[in-house]
């Protein structure tokens, strides 16, 4: 005959006293207030971007590629000088929108046109640039930086420890089927898939 199955019942230890207390509530808060540092609202503002604020340069530069809302020109044959004299050749050039913060912390858009990519550049923002398509004065009063807009917004400019004057941006870019469909010209959705089929 089968052995009877037999059945264990653990022993219960007695809870410690810890064990009883009610456990803690996780709470996730972002903390927004006026004069917060650069790494705080990189984590309140989420998914940032930093520009170093350049008088010096001629156009302005990113490395990356996500923060087009347009390109103009693919596979251009131009090409920027770099800090160290070497050439760079620029992949493409196109349209960002970015997301400021006026000394509030209320949001700013900005359309910046002509902004040449190159996965070798560092984010650069051509205070020409700014001046010429949206008549942004720049002051550099040592810690106290800013453009000021031609409305009167003052959108700062901070300066970190290698005394570089930084430009905080969110991107306002969505990665989403719309954004695509304009990428592509408005292509509809059998030349998408015909597309796919070919790429």
């Amino acid at each position: 005959s089968a052995p009877q199955s037999r059945s264990f019942v653990r022993k219960q230890r007695k809870a410690k006293a810890r064990e009883l207390l009610p456990k803690p509530v996780q709470r996730t808060a972002f903390e927004i207030g006026h004069q917060r540092t650069a790494k705080h609202k990189q984590h309140a503002f989420g998914r940032s971007k930093c520009f170093v604020t350049d008088s010096g340069a001629t156009v302005t530069c990113t490395n990356d590629k996500n923060s087009f809302l347009s390109i103009q020109e693919f596979n251009t044959n131009k090409h920027v000088q770099v800090a160290d004299g070497k050439l760079v050749q620029i992949e493409a050039i196109g349209t960002i929108n970015m997301v400021l913060y006026d000394s509030n912390y209320r949001p700013y858009s900005v359309l910046v046109s002509n902004v040449y990519y190159s996965p070798h550049l560092f984010n650069l923002l051509s205070v020409d640039e700014m001046h010429r398509q949206h008549g942004f004065a720049t002051v550099f009063r040592g810690k106290n930086a800013f453009f000021l807009t031609p409305t009167g917004v003052q959108l700062p400019i901070h300066r970190d420890d290698r005394r570089r004057y930084m430009l905080y941006a969110d991107s306002a870019v969505r990665v989403d089927p719309e954004l695509w469909h304009r990428r592509f010209m408005h292509a509809g959705t059998a030349a998408m898939r015909r597309m796919g089929c070919e790429i």
